[in-house]
């Protein structure tokens, strides 16, 4: 049986689940690969401050709550607004592709 995830790697995994992201992702927002991203969310690696700062920013939640093994689920970070702009941008383009 596998040991239990520590609370930074358990927060990061309900994080992103709450976000509807893959973990690659959000590997990619933090500029890392998706196996480091892997090894913070099984708890056998630990992202830099920074990176811990733009996990936050993505996830909507802050550095220490997610330290703390408590993210907020606001569901508004950064990356999900980012994503769904990018598809509007990606709707709009349809459109005027249509019209030409």
């Amino acid at each position: 049986m596998a040991a239990p995830r520590p609370p930074f790697a358990a927060a990061l995994v309900r994080a992103r689940e709450a976000a509807d992201l893959t973990q690659g992702q959000a590997a990619g927002w933090v500029g890392v690969s998706t196996v480091t991203y892997r090894r913070w969310e099984s708890g056998t690696g630990e992202p830099a401050a920074s990176q811990l700062a733009s996990l936050a920013a993505a996830f909507g939640t802050t550095a220490n709550d997610l330290l703390a093994g408590t993210p907020l689920m606001s569901g508004a970070g950064l990356m999900q607004r980012l994503l769904a702009v990018e598809a509007e941008v990606a709707r709009l383009r349809e459109r005027l592709d249509e019209s030409d």
